[in-house]
């Protein structure tokens, strides 16, 4: 079947932008090619470009800095990154640590979702990763998610925070107000280097 043009959708866009219907758009799961030919077109029509995307950003799987961060930089495209799935579906809480199924957690209730963040590469990085955190002081839930914030090209974009408990939400809410120190940061990168992306089956 073949693809709409970029042109036709960000005409609806427009159309319903106009309308106000809407006040901002943003894309999900698109690439650097994407981001690029769809705020290029957004400059030749007349069109409020992108004020966001959503991508899967965290400490295992960093794919995000590859391309699109140079792209939706602020003194680039200035796209601002919502980053859906930062704790890697609740593993980078430290609760599946050595092999560990919580009762009524997501993994335990549902055997085969997401099964990439539980496979071995992932879980070697995140005792890695859980380490850290313990050296730091701090959980693991707001290692995470502070790392995500710190980030240079973070300015303008978020994470996308999901908790089933109320003092799971303030943990998640809590990590924004953490700054990770040199020692952490250089050992979080150590870790990746030695391991990219180990939720991805490569």
């Amino acid at each position: 079947q073949d693809a709409v043009p970029f042109e036709e959708t960000l005409k609806g866009l427009k159309k319903i932008l106009d309308q106000g219907k809407i006040k901002h758009w943003g894309v999900s799961n698109e690439s650097s090619y994407g981001v690029c030919q769809l705020c290029h077109l957004c400059d030749k029509l007349g069109i409020p470009p992108p004020v966001s995307i959503q991508n899967s950003f965290s400490l295992v799987h960093r794919q995000f800095e590859t391309e699109l961060a140079e792209t939706c930089a602020p003194w680039n495209c200035n796209v601002g990154l919502l980053a859906w799935s930062p704790l890697a579906g609740g593993v980078l809480s430290g609760k599946y640590l050595n092999g560990a199924l919580p009762a009524k957690a997501r993994f335990t209730i549902f055997e085969q979702y997401q099964e990439r963040f539980l496979q071995q590469r992932c879980s070697q990085a995140v005792a890695k990763y859980a380490q850290v955190a313990k050296e730091e002081d701090t959980s693991m839930v707001k290692m995470a998610l502070s790392w995500i914030a710190d980030r240079d090209y973070m300015q303008h974009g978020s994470t996308i925070i999901g908790a089933t408990t109320i003092p799971q939400l303030k943990e998640c809410i809590d990590a924004f107000d953490v700054t990770l120190s040199k020692k952490a940061n250089d050992a979080i990168d150590r870790i990746h280097l030695e391991c990219r992306d180990p939720s991805q089956n490569i």
